[in-house]
Parts: structure tokens; C-alpha cells; sequence
């Protein structure tokens, strides 16, 4: 999502030369989240969106246009809107922390680690989750939101063989109470997907999928864990 272009549309007037209507703030506090949500998945976060928040006299425009209120520092920027939503993030262009509050003060959180990056797994990764050993993190992806629950994508890079790394996953969650409900192979790569309900008696259900996947530098194995709101 091109935020300049977006927002920039938003403060130009049209071809007739009448002013354009006042864009709503609520809805660049979102044009602004989904940006920042969508570079963080690839951890490209941080220079790249506060280029295109605050560049080409930018910021000036949409606080008098909006009254949102945009702060930079170095390595940091914070987004705030009259109804108290605010979106702040701090780190670099490879990797961050984002925190989003809507406007009953609920604060969600993205924390990103660029390939390369990483140096441990996010904070609130789950202690009981399985992980094989002699595997190096190489990047990592975390959101949390109230009611929601939080999401997890994280990528090991290693030598292990790739049959031994299915085969731990596959005895170590389901020792775990993990049950599989898919499971795909092709070429150099194997995926796997698991879910553990909440208790019994409810629909509610974590879910894991593990892809192992060989590649020309090594092995690559990935983790997309989704925990629902407890």
C-alpha cells in the first residue's frame, strides 16, 4: 500500500480546483496501520514508511488537513488522531516495534525481525511450544490484539535434514495434544498443519503450520502459529 499516494490524494484538490473534503482522521490512522502491518510481514519496516508518512511536506499537510498529529524522531514515529487512536513505532528499516490504540485505549502490538536479524524468539512465544534444536532464527514476525489473540511467523535456518525436522514435529506436537488436519509434499518441501482446542467442550482452537523446506543455501523451516484470545 502506497501511503504517499493514498494520503496524498486525500490532501490535493480536485481537477475543478474546489477544496477537497477533510479526510476522515480515523481512516488514515488505518491507511496508516495497514501500511506499517503489511511492510512489517516483510520486515521492511520503520525509513520506508517514515519517508512516506512525513516526506514532500507531507506531515504539514495532513495535520492541517486532518489534525492528526505526526511525530518523528530518529528511528521513531508516532501518529495521533483527535479521538485518542494513536500509532507508534520504533526501530529501524529492518526491524520494530509497532503499538496500535483504537480509541477505547485497547492497545495492540507488532513486533518485527528482519532475515538476518532476528536474535530471539518474540517475547510472548509460547514457553510449551515445541522447537527442535540446532536451528538458528533468522527472522520474526509477532500481533497481538485484545479479543483477538496473537500471531506468530518465525523462519530457522540450519543444516538438519528435513526428514528429521518433519519427523520431530510430527511425534513432538502430537505429544503436545496437537492434532494434524493437513498435511502437503512437494519437490523440496513439506507442510504441515496442526490445531489444539482450548478444552473440549469448545470450538475455539490454536493452529500451527510448520513448511520445511530444503533450498540451495540450507535448510529453511518455517512456523505460522496463530493462539486464540485465552
Amino acid at each position: 500500500m502506497d501511503v504517499q499516494n493514498l494520503m496524498g490524494a486525500a490532501a490535493q484538490p480536485p481537477a475543478g480546483g474546489s477544496p477537497a473534503p477533510k479526510p476522515d482522521n480515523k481512516k488514515l490512522i488505518i491507511i496508516a496501520v495497514c501500511a506499517i502491518v503489511g511492510l512489517s510481514v516483510v520486515g521492511a519496516i520503520g525509513k520506508f514508511v517514515v519517508g512516506k508518512m512525513v516526506g514532500f511536506g507531507m506531515r504539514k499537510a495532513i495535520e492541517a488537513g486532518t489534525g492528526v498529529k505526526i511525530d518523528e524522531n530518529s528511528g521513531s514515529l508516532t501518529v495521533k488522531g483527535k479521538d485518542g487512536t494513536e500509532v507508534k513505532f520504533n526501530g529501524n528499516d529492518q526491524s520494530g516495534t509497532v503499538t496500535v490504540k483504537n480509541e477505547n485505549g485497547e492497545v495492540s502490538t507488532i513486533q518485527a525481525q528482519g532475515s538476518g536479524t532476528a536474535k530471539k524468539l518474540p517475547n510472548d512465544f509460547p514457553a510449551d511450544f515445541p522447537l527442535m534444536s540446532g536451528l538458528a532464527i533468522d527472522s520474526t514476525w509477532s500481533m497481538s490484539q485484545p479479543g483477538q489473540g496473537t500471531s506468530f511467523q518465525i523462519v530457522w535456518k540450519g543444516s538438519a535434514k528435513a526428514d528429521d525436522v518433519v519427523a520431530f514435529y510430527r511425534t513432538e506436537l502430537e505429544k503436545a495434544g496437537w492434532s494434524k488436519t493437513f498435511e502437503y509434499s512437494a519437490d523440496n518441501s513439506t507442510s504441515i498443519s496442526y490445531q489444539k482446542k482450548l478444552s473440549p467442550d469448545k470450538d475455539a482452537a490454536d493452529s500451527a503450520t510448520i513448511m520445511v523446506e530444503t533450498k540451495d543455501d540450507g535448510l529453511q523451516v518455517g512456523l505460522t502459529l496463530m493462539l486464540t484470545a485465552r
